[in-house]
């Protein structure tokens, strides 16, 4: 009987892990150089959607506050840090066409580069390069279902972000 818990544990593991759940506690984020506290300095957007710079900014602020350790959010003037957001490339492709060549399902994708910059210098402390990630969607939904699947994509690209920060330092 114990064993057969045992392997029903298992095997519920690899089901979550298989539907990408991650336990965000497995790889806690120590802050480079000491820098405990943070601000996000700007959040370049190049897209015509102006709510996507609200949207990264809560979560990519969201996903560090979870995972790194001691940091906390200040103003510009008492943080040791500070982040530069660029929304990279915002694209939404046709993905599958019915017979019409109407586009049935989309392509969306987000690419995002975040720099983590010293505030007293202005120096360059880790950059996590260009971060994409795409997710499917039905042509036909609403802007609240977008919404939801750029809060995905985000999401996921931050979480990217985060592992490259915790492995490199």
């Amino acid at each position: 009987m114990l064993l057969y818990r045992y392997l029903l544990l298992i095997v519920a593991l690899f089901f979550l892990w298989g539907c990408g759940y991650r336990s965000m506690s497995l790889s806690p984020i120590v802050m480079p150089d000491n820098i405990d506290s943070l601000y996000i300095s700007k959040v370049n957007n190049p897209t015509i959607d102006p709510y996507l710079t609200s949207r990264v900014k809560t979560i990519v602020m969201d996903e560090l506050s979870k995972r790194a350790l001691g940091l906390r959010w200040t103003s510009r003037s008492s943080a040791k840090g500070y982040l530069v957001v660029d929304i990279k490339d915002y694209s939404k492709e046709t993905e599958i066409e019915n017979t019409k060549e109407q586009t049935v399902k989309s392509n969306v994708c987000i690419t995002l580069r975040i720099s983590l910059y010293r505030n007293l210098t202005n120096n360059l402390v880790w950059d996590s390069n260009d971060v994409q990630s795409c997710e499917s969607a039905d042509e036909n939904i609403g802007q609240d279902q977008i919404s939801k699947i750029q809060d995905k994509i985000i999401r996921d690209i931050v979480e990217k972000i985060a592992i490259k920060l915790s492995n490199n330092f």
